[in-house]
Parts: C-alpha cells; sequence; structure tokens
C-alpha cells in the first residue's frame, strides 16, 4: 500500500493498514515484537521499507493498545508524542517542539481513538508543563483534565495567615492548624490526614495563581467562528495558540477519514 512510504500518514491508518496487510490475528500481532512487526511488513510490501518515522506510528499505537504505561508514565507518554506526530525519538534531552500545543492535542485524540482511559496526576502535571511553558492558562477538553495543575491553586488560612498548595491532596485544612505534619501529634507524618478539625482549621480561602477565566470566555467565543480577528493581547495570544491546536488536529483527523475510505481500512 502507498500509505506506507508517506510519512504524513495519520498513525491509526497506518496501524489498521499494517492489520490489513499482514493478514495474522489482530490479538497475536500485539505480541509481536517490534522487530518481528516490521520485518512482516517490510516483506510484504517489498522492494519498499517503512520509514522509521512511519514505523514509530504504527509501534505507538500499538503500544497504547498493550500497556498502561502511557496513560501513567511522563516518559512513555512524550514517546508517544513524539512518534504520532511523526517527530524524531531523541534520548539525549527533553525536548517537546518549538509548537507543541497542536501535538499535544493530536497525541490525546490519536491515544482516545485506541481507548478510553484516565491520565496519571504525573502525565496529567506533564501536560501541564507544556501548557506554562506556551504560557497558557486554560486547557480545553479533552486537556481539561491538567487544568488543575496549570491553574496552581493555592491556600491562606485566616485563622494562622499560612499560605501554601492547595494541589492534590489538599483537604481544605490548614496544615498546621490541624497537626497534620506534627511528628508530636501523630505516628504517620504524611499521611495527609489531620488530627484536628474543625471551623478553625478549614477557615481557608483558595486563590489561583494562574486564573483560566479570561482566555477560556475568549476562547468559546472564537472557537466557532469561521473568520477570526485576533488582538495583541497576552488573551488573545493564547487563544491563538489553542485555535492552531484545535485546527491541527481537525486536519489530522480528515486525513486519518480520507485514508481509511482511500484504502479501505474500515
Amino acid at each position: 500500500m502507498k500509505i506506507f512510504t508517506d510519512d504524513n500518514a495519520h498513525p491509526i491508518a497506518l496501524f489498521m493498514a499494517a492489520l490489513k496487510t499482514i493478514e495474522q490475528d489482530k490479538k497475536e500481532i500485539l505480541t509481536w515484537s517490534s522487530e518481528v512487526f516490521a520485518h512482516e511488513i517490510n516483506r510484504k510490501i517489498s522492494p519498499n521499507i517503512l520509514s522509521n518515522s512511519n514505523f514509530n506510528k504504527i509501534m505507538a499505537v500499538k503500544t497504547c493498545l498493550v500497556t498502561d504505561a502511557c496513560w501513567t508514565q511522563w516518559e512513555v507518554f512524550l514517546n508517544i508524542f513524539h512518534s504520532v506526530n511523526g517527530l524524531p525519538l531523541s534520548r539525549e534531552a527533553l525536548y517537546i517542539t518549538d509548537v507543541p500545543l497542536p501535538y499535544l492535542y493530536n497525541t490525546i485524540d490519536i491515544m482516545h481513538f485506541t481507548r478510553q482511559q484516565d491520565f496519571s496526576e504525573e502525565v496529567s502535571r506533564f501536560c501541564a508543563s507544556i501548557f506554562l511553558h506556551e504560557g497558557v492558562m486554560y486547557a480545553p477538553s479533552p486537556l481539561d483534565f491538567c487544568q488543575i495543575f496549570i491553574s496552581q491553586p493555592r491556600y491562606k488560612c485566616k485563622t494562622c495567615e499560612q499560605e501554601g498548595s492547595a494541589l492534590p491532596p489538599f483537604n481544605y485544612s490548614c496544615p498546621s492548624c490541624s497537626k497534620m505534619f506534627d511528628i508530636n501529634a501523630k505516628e504517620t507524618l504524611f499521611n495527609f490526614k489531620p488530627v484536628e478539625t474543625g471551623k478553625e482549621t478549614t477557615n481557608v480561602e483558595i486563590s489561583l495563581e494562574n486564573p483560566p477565566s479570561e482566555t477560556r470566555a475568549r476562547y468559546e467565543e472564537l472557537e466557532h467562528q469561521e473568520e477570526v480577528h485576533l488582538n495583541e493581547t497576552n488573551v488573545d495570544m493564547q487563544v491563538h495558540k489553542l485555535l492552531l491546536a484545535k485546527e491541527y488536529v481537525e486536519m489530522q483527523n480528515d486525513r486519518l477519514l480520507k485514508e481509511v475510505k482511500e484504502y479501505s481500512l474500515a
């Protein structure tokens, strides 16, 4: 199939084409090593051979189907991120490309094609770090799972004036007033359970370091408009990056539908 020599091919379409080309039971194929997988495909499409980019795409989809690690470990997630977007894998440094948000949204979209599963806090924090790196304070669905780590909630105790992070496992109790980490008051120091509870220990107010409201409102205003006019403001710069990500995912999904039809993969 010509799809195997097209480095712009969609990962899902490539994987479906691989299953069709190899003509083996899907459950058996998923147990194959990457070397066997590559050998069988190259044997079928000879004299052509798979490029590294397309092979990585196929292996990324296979990995999503056989392990939870893509959803739980940021290092594995990063390799999926690179592979499904046709980016070279690098073990030398943490590289997320110059314009990472479109690729991030495309990664999540493709992973959701394989199956629906919740992402771990570790991966959520990693995704949030990409938004913060890009200076974007709002994560539209399907990346809304990392919004809390973008917003960075903080608490301030009105009783003792202590301030700190309100990220999970924060339970709206002031750690100081509730003696949460008082070694003299409890046997297990870091179980995050308050020793004392009451009005004084829960007298906290919550604020966000990075509130998403302005960016969210502007994005929701513009996301369905055919012609978008942006201003040179910080909020509109954030929205521009989100709209680019949305457009990129739509383009990739159009490519997938076209390839499924063209190569009779359904």
